[in-house]
């Protein structure tokens, strides 16, 4: 070979490096292989460089092959220098690379040429009554096929030879001799030998030109797989795990992938074992420069791992380090396209992730600061009005001489606007406790009864001439839930229909059980109703009825409402009534009543 596998990969590198596009082609002949990839990607010229001239067939150049193949391609030959001058009768002999001629694979060919052979003239020196020298000659050529396709070219060129000896050994006269009785003897061997080679030459072609297709087709469907892989995954180890797994299956025996955390500190993220080969140093300056190091680079070539830069058009996410099997294996240019595109798949699996999060990071941001702007507007609006209303009362008690039924009344009007910063404070609190989490469950058994009477009872003042009908049976008086999330539903939901009704309107409390055997509370009033289709839209934050300008709140109590009933494992649901009002349908999950003889030892609390 005039050039190493390592010297080949190098040019191959810096090619990539400079912006060059590389490809490995299989045809015959280099020639016809050029002209076929000039054609099919529309290349009108061929730059050829060469440091000597080198003859190919019959003595012709490549570029002479070429222009045979394409005369409508424009050549250009460079960097090409004259024949060194030789001495008389120095001649140069070719190079013969004995590891491949002696390999295992060779070695298997050697042995099944022989053997071939050995038993085509066994069985035509019995049947030779029967055969011509032609079938003869044809049986043996059939030998030279199967071993040139099976076994490659050397063990097809030992097969001809072979077949050329048994042929004048055992069928021309003088047979068990190499002497020949007939000149023209020498013409047939001649021509049954340029043949044999030719037919070799062209049986090895067809196998190499297979056997590239076949691994063209295994690394397609390789990279499929890993696509479709990559493009499942979600997250971060679900891609790393599905990236080691393939590249360990076929790229290297370890892989191993360094990402940096939260504290931008460099960290290894794979779940495979880490060689004693693999250098930190090597890892950081791949990440810090975006360069390949290690083996089969151009940089710290004595590191035995190869560092590959998992790097975006902007940013690198990390670092692949690969420690490989076989190193000739792995230098191939083939194995090294292989990982290129396993990089790249790699890399963009991780870039969409990253930009996932960057996105609903930003969402969860813009959000947040809408809610806030949101938050502080209603909170701008609706706390100016006690908090004057407040101020006017002090003002009052300050700079008036009242009488104590005055006084009284002042301080009833205090303590409704303190309670009403209060309910808008609770509900913030409780929002937010919610949201995080932080809001826990503590359900037993509580009288149900206990818990509206105590909403009615802090909500008498506001009741004002409202009628209030209670319609709780006896055998579902006790409720297995959280006392303090229901008492804060039910001072919510009461709230809301004391707001939006008028002075003589009523509100029904009533519980039952429906066919489901779910417990279920309707709260129902003979107000003006929902605003007609927003049945739905007014659990939603901040969202607030029509009469928005006459009555005080952030549009958090519904939807904090349906949030606390769902974490109580219910619904929460809203429709109008006929002919007019409003009604408010709290359904929980049922529990049987434990005994009686538990109530009446008081393991039920009382409210």
């Amino acid at each position: 070979m005039a050039h190493s596998k390592q010297q080949v990969l190098q040019a191959l590198r810096l090619a990539d490096e400079l912006g060059a596009k590389t490809a490995t082609i299989s045809a015959i002949t280099v020639a016809e292989g050029l002209a076929s990839y000039a054609h099919q990607f529309n290349i009108g010229r061929i730059i050829i460089g060469q440091n000597q001239t080198k003859t190919y067939h019959c003595g012709r150049s490549l570029v002479k092959l070429i222009s045979h193949q394409d005369v409508n391609l424009d050549l250009i030959l460079v960097n090409q220098s004259k024949k060194t001058s030789k001495r008389p009768g120095e001649h140069r002999l070719p190079s013969w690379d004995l590891t491949t001629l002696s390999s295992i694979d060779n070695r298997n060919g050697y042995l099944m040429a022989a053997l071939g052979c050995s038993l085509v003239t066994v069985s035509l020196v019995a049947l030779t009554r029967w055969f011509d020298l032609a079938n003869v000659v044809m049986l043996y050529l059939l030998v030279i096929v199967f071993i040139s396709a099976r076994f490659g070219r050397a063990p097809g060129i030992l097969a001809s030879f072979l077949s050329v000896l048994s042929f004048d050994l055992f069928f021309v006269e003088p047979k068990l001799s190499f002497n020949v009785s007939d000149v023209q003897y020498l013409v047939t061997f001649a021509v049954m030998l340029l043949v044999s080679l030719i037919i070799n030459n062209l049986a090895v072609g067809l196998r190499f030109q297979a056997q590239t297709a076949r691994q063209r087709e295994q690394q397609a469907i390789s990279m499929s797989y890993l696509a479709q892989s990559l493009s499942a995954a979600r997250k971060n180890d679900e891609i790393i795990d599905q990236a080691t797994v393939w590249l360990i299956k076929h790229i290297a025996s370890q892989a191993i992938v360094v990402m940096p955390n939260a504290e931008a500190k460099l960290t290894i993220v794979s779940e495979s074992t880490v060689p004693a080969e693999f250098n930190w140093n090597v890892t950081r300056w791949v990440f810090d420069h975006n360069e390949s190091a290690g083996l089969a680079t151009n940089t710290l070539t004595a590191n035995p791992m190869h560092y590959r830069a998992l790097s975006t058009s902007n940013q690198v996410l990390g670092v692949l380090a690969l420690m490989p099997d076989e190193v000739n294996t792995f230098i191939q240019p083939e194995q090294q396209r292989a990982l290129d595109i396993a990089v790249a798949q790699i890399t963009l699996a991780l870039e969409r992730v990253y930009y996932a999060k960057v996105a609903q990071t930003a969402l969860i941001k813009a959000e947040s600061e809408r809610l806030r702007g949101t938050l502080l507007s209603a909170l701008s609006h609706d706390i100016r009005t006690p908090i004057t209303v407040l101020s006017g009362l002090a003002a009052s008690l300050i700079s008036q001489t009242l009488t104590i039924d005055e006084q009284q009344q002042l301080a009833i009007d205090i303590e409704q606007q303190a309670n009403v910063i209060q309910r808008l404070v609770i509900n913030i609190l409780d929002y937010v406790s919610l949201q995080s989490g932080g809001m826990k469950l503590n359900k037993q058994w509580v009288s149900l009864e206990e818990i509206v009477g105590g909403n009615l009872r802090h909500l008498e003042h506001y009741l004002k001439t409202r009628q209030v009908q209670i319609d709780i049976p006896y055998d579902i008086e006790f409720i297995y839930t959280d006392e303090l999330i229901l008492s804060r539903i039910l001072n919510n939901l009461l709230t809301n229909a004391i707001n939006y009704t008028a002075d003589d309107c009523s509100i029904a409390i009533k519980a039952t059980l429906n066919p489901q055997q779910q417990y279920q509370i309707t709260i129902t009033d003979t107000g003006e109703g929902l605003p007609e289709g927003m049945e739905e839209q007014i659990f939603e934050r901040f969202t607030r009825g029509s009469s928005e300008s006459t009555t005080t709140g952030l549009g958090l109590g519904l939807a904090l409402s349906r949030d606390l009933v769902e974490h109580l494992g219910g619904t929460l649901l809203a429709n109008n009534v006929q002919p007019h009002g409003a009604q408010f349908v709290i359904v929980l999950p049922w529990q049987s009543l434990p005994d009686q003889h538990l109530l009446s030892n008081n393991l039920i609390p009382s409210r």
